[in-house]
Formats: structure tokens, C-alpha cells, sequence
């Protein structure tokens, strides 16, 4: 049996107590959960800007290859730019230059397995036949806000780079990866 206005009778809607104390539940998680949001978002964006030097490094691996000319990878922490140019002295015909910018709130918070890492700083320079020399960067620090962190490290083959996170770049053993490419 329907009401003359077509619902049940004994059908009724939320009274204003259950959404004050719903609106009020919401709130509570939402105050809980936003610091924990916002830094994964700002790991998030540094992570992502670690992916973006990985681009710049296989860029230059293509361009060496590509070319038959050696290409380097530069990075500047006091300026916060990096790029990726042909080694000085070799002639190319219309060379592939590009400057990259760092985001204000992200900077380079270290070079490892590089001598002076002051001003402008070669840390990667790949051979015609693709292979990063032996004394390119074993790794490159990123760190954002609230000192959230992603690094560009060398494989452990030495042969390619990857993003790590704080817990396995503390791990990883750079002298004996930078030795082992050292012989090849």
C-alpha cells in the first residue's frame, strides 16, 4: 500500500543528526589521511622528475648511437639544470642539444662516483656503441619538499640507470659496480 505522495509509509529520508555525524566522520578521516596524501603526492612529483633525467640519459645513449659521436649527460645542482650535449671536438651536423630545468620546489642533493661536484658537471657520457664510460655517475639524488627523495642510480650491470627509492639506494654497492665497469 503507497502514501497519496507514492512512497511507502513507512519509508523516510536521513535526519539532520546521521549527516552531521556522517559529515563528521568524513572530516575526521579526511584530517587523518591529508598529511599522508600530501606526501605521497610530493614523493610522487619527485619521482617523476627521476624519470625525466632517465629520459635525458637514453637520449643521449641514442644520440651516440645514432650518430657515431659521443654524447654526455650534464647536470648544474647549484642552478638546478641538467642537459645532454656531443662531447666537445667531435664535428655533428646539426647536434641535438637539450637543457632541462628542475621544478622550483625539487633540487640535485648529490652526485656519487663523480670528482667536484661543483658548477657544471658531466655525469654520463655514452660511447658511439652505446655504453656509458666507466666513470659516468654511479648516482644522482633528487630530493623535493618535506625531503622527499628519488634517485637515478647505474644497474647493477652498469649498463643502464634506474630510479630507486631511499631504502634500496642505501643498499646498493656503487664502488663495486663502478669497478666492475671499470674492467669492461
Amino acid at each position: 500500500m503507497t502514501s497519496p505522495t507514492g512512497t511507502a509509509p513507512d519509508a523516510r529520508g536521513f535526519t539532520l543528526v546521521e549527516l552531521i555525524l556522517v559529515m563528521g566522520l568524513l572530516a575526521t578521516v579526511l584530517a587523518v589521511s591529508a598529511p599522508s596524501l600530501a606526501r605521497t603526492v610530493q614523493s610522487r612529483s619527485v619521482t617523476t622528475e627521476a624519470g625525466r633525467w632517465i629520459e635525458l640519459i637514453e637520449q643521449a645513449r641514442t644520440e651516440a648511437v645514432s650518430r657515431g659521436v659521443p654524447y654526455r649527460v650534464w647536470a648544474d645542482p647549484s642552478l638546478g639544470l641538467g642537459g645532454l650535449e656531443p662531447e666537445p671536438g667531435f664535428p655533428v651536423a646539426r647536434p641535438v642539444v637539450r637543457d632541462h630545468r628542475l621544478p622550483d620546489a625539487i633540487r640535485i642533493g648529490r652526485i656519487e662516483g663523480i670528482a667536484g661536484t661543483g658548477g657544471r658537471t658531466v655525469v654520463a657520457t655514452f660511447g658511439p656503441d652505446g655504453f656509458p664510460a666507466p666513470d659516468a655517475m654511479a648516482a644522482l639524488t633528487l630530493i623535493g619538499p618535506r625531503e622527499a627523495s628519488a634517485t637515478v642510480a647505474r644497474t647493477e650491470d652498469a649498463w643502464g640507470y634506474e630510479i630507486l627509492d631511499a631504502e634500496r639506494h642505501a643498499r646498493r654497492d656503487y664502488a663495486r659496480i663502478l669497478a666492475e665497469a671499470e674492467l669492461r
